[in-house]
């Protein structure tokens, strides 16, 4: 079945990328890194020169007052990008039907 926007579960896929991040921090905590990873250019992973501020989440209000977008409109693209990088993972979670 082709995936579509109409039978996605968006909540149960969230979940699962807000899943993949926390399994994630953990690995880097694990694993003895500090910083968050970098890619240069040629697409090979860096060290960071400079310590990158790790003060967790942010919520979406506090977003959106540094981006330069309206509240609809950051949801939408907030929506796409998490669809986005489910598809892209291969999260995706379908709704029963």
């Amino acid at each position: 079945m082709l995936i579509t926007k109409k039978n996605i579960d968006y909540i149960k896929t969230v979940q699962k990328v807000k899943h993949f991040f926390e399994e994630f921090q953990q690995l880097r905590y694990v694993s003895g890194l500090t910083l968050k990873p970098q890619l240069s250019s040629d697409g090979c992973l860096e060290e960071s020169v400079f310590p990158i501020r790790d003060d967790g989440r942010k919520k979406n209000v506090a977003v959106m007052l540094e981006l330069p977008y309206e509240i609809a409109q950051f949801k939408r693209i907030k929506k796409r990008a998490v669809l986005a990088l489910a598809t892209e993972m291969g999260i995706v979670v379908r709704k029963n039907n």
